[in-house]
């Protein structure tokens, strides 16, 4: 068993932590997963209580998403708060949602990159990549463009661990989403590569 795991996780890299269940079972293995093991709580033990991050807290969403690269607060639009920011080359937006009384209330935030597509890109692309990969939901928009999006709630906060956990697979799923989808459809219909943009 330990054997099939290991050759299984081989197999499903580059990225293999996004890739879904279905793409897995592709490669023709299965593999049984114990369940986890309730922890028991030691008698006495009190344990630190972490800080959380809401959605509320731009300033430090800000700069969390400066220590990957390029990133600044936008005037809100009609949308309410949102950032641009960029990494390895690569244009997303963090748009700041479910806000009942002002950006302090948010509870979820919106991770999305647009590819100016030319006819490059077709929504059989973006099915094949919704069938394979985990969290990130791709689509061609209203305007015939590649779009990428990654939707993550913070109600009740999250630890700044899980946060920083979560920009991290952002910005893999991005890589993934254009060397595996974005890249291969402009090099198919040659057509310029045009770099992604936030909104349009």
């Amino acid at each position: 068993m330990t054997e099939g795991l290991i050759l299984l996780q081989t197999l499903a890299k580059p990225f293999g932590r996004f890739r879904s269940l279905y793409t897995l079972a592709a490669l023709g293995f299965r593999a049984g997963i114990a369940p986890l093991s309730a922890l028991a709580e030691a008698p006495g033990l009190q344990m630190p209580c972490p800080r959380l991050l809401t959605a509320g807290e731009i300033e430090t969403i800000l700069a969390r998403a400066k220590s990957l690269g390029a990133a600044e607060r936008q005037p809100d639009d009609v949308f309410g708060a949102w950032i641009l920011a960029e990494v390895d080359g690569l244009v997303y937006s963090i748009s700041f949602l479910n806000c009942e009384e002002g950006v302090e209330s948010c509870t979820t935030l919106q991770f999305r990159a647009i590819w100016n597509s030319e006819g490059a890109h077709t929504t059989e692309m973006m099915n094949a990549w919704n069938r394979d990969w985990r969290f990130a939901k791709a689509f061609i928009n209203a305007s015939g463009n590649a779009t990428l999006e990654y939707d993550v709630s913070l109600a009740g906060g999250v630890t700044l661990a899980n946060f920083s956990e979560t920009l991290a697979w952002w910005v893999d799923l991005l890589a993934a989403f254009s060397e595996t989808v974005i890249e291969p459809g402009y090099a198919a219909a040659r057509v310029e590569k045009v770099e992604p943009r936030p909104a349009e």
